[in-house]
């Protein structure tokens, strides 16, 4: 047996968090100014103007602005919110970021089935083989993880399945060995900021692609756009492990899944996420990561999924250890 320790990945990493209209601009600011006075010390930063978006890259800061599609009645009727993290890395950013979206929460700001929770990961050494392993092993477990998220997010169409937006495109020719061909084949064709379809699926890999393009930009990123908006600790603490354990797992891979189609098993869904050994590896987890599991094996369970039996045996597996 070959045990391989399993701990967060230290990849850059930013949390956009879309929020409803219910307070303004202003008062979310007001609030992070406070929690940040009281711990890390960073600066706040609210756009101003009417609308007041603006695109963020590279930032050291909070950033709080307008968003035209989050609005508890929908975009063209009203807008809310985008409260943007500062870039983190680490442990201590990812419990400070989450920590601050708890206390939003609990100071009264609401979210509505409009909201989602975006995370952005840094993926700029990732090349184009083990982007085309990512993308062919994203696929293997995505329905499980839009099973655990709110109905909202289901057909929603700022986070499509990235199956469903691909099934227009050519499928043949897939090869295991050959993932970098599969990336190409698949990877998006629009790389542009406002309304680009290829932007709006689950697992979006726009920023990875224009950085294999133009070498100096600076947001060679996979965004996870899957699950709704909650102003709870657990919540964009354990989503964000995910989803940085997944992107990492897939660094130093060369060979993709041998079929397209959906795990078979929950337990084979774990491998492909990086939560699970395959072969003859056996993943000792530090607590904290193992904690993402087990929050994720418990929403699994939660649910009246195929899944769910699964994910209750390997609960009791796990506690056992």
């Amino acid at each position: 047996m070959h045990i391989v320790y399993k701990s967060l990945p230290r990849r850059r990493f930013g949390v956009e968090l879309e929020v409803s209209n219910n307070v303004n601009k202003q008062w979310l600011g007001d609030v992070l100014k406070r929690y940040e006075a009281s711990t890390s010390g960073r600066d706040v930063v609210i756009t101003s103007g009417l609308k007041g978006w603006a695109e963020t890259r590279q930032n050291t800061y909070w950033h709080v602005k307008y968003d035209s599609t989050c609005g508890p009645k929908g975009k063209g009727k009203d807008n809310g919110w985008e409260v943007a993290s500062y870039i983190g890395r680490g442990r201590r950013d990812l419990t400070n970021i989450s920590q601050a979206a708890g206390l939003l929460g609990l100071c009264g700001a609401e979210v509505n089935t409009n909201c989602g929770l975006h995370i952005h990961v840094d993926a700029g050494d990732l090349s184009a083989t083990e982007m085309g392993v990512l993308l062919a092993r994203w696929l293997k477990f995505e329905d499980i993880l839009f099973g655990i998220c709110d109905p909202s997010r289901t057909n929603n169409k700022y986070c499509r399945p990235l199956r469903q937006r691909w099934q227009l495109r050519s499928w043949r020719g897939y090869d295991p060995l050959a993932p970098d061909a599969f990336c190409r084949n698949i990877g998006p064709s629009d790389l542009s900021t406002h309304d680009n379809e290829d932007k709006k699926v689950s697992l979006n890999t726009v920023g990875w692609t224009t950085g294999q393009i133009a070498q100096s930009y600076s947001r060679k990123t996979v965004e996870l756009r899957l699950p709704e908006c909650r102003l709870e600790l657990p919540h964009v603490l354990h989503w964000t492990s995910l989803i940085l354990n997944f992107v990492d797992s897939c660094k130093g891979q060369s060979v993709g899944p041998d079929d397209l189609e959906p795990a078979r098993s929950l337990r084979e869904a774990l491998v492909w996420l990086g939560f699970q050994g395959m072969g003859d590896e056996f993943f000792l987890f530090e607590k904290k990561l193992l904690d993402t599991k087990l929050w994720l094996l418990n929403k699994i369970a939660g649910v009246a999924t195929g899944q769910a039996r699964e994910a209750a045996e390997l609960i009791e597996f796990v506690s056992k250890i």
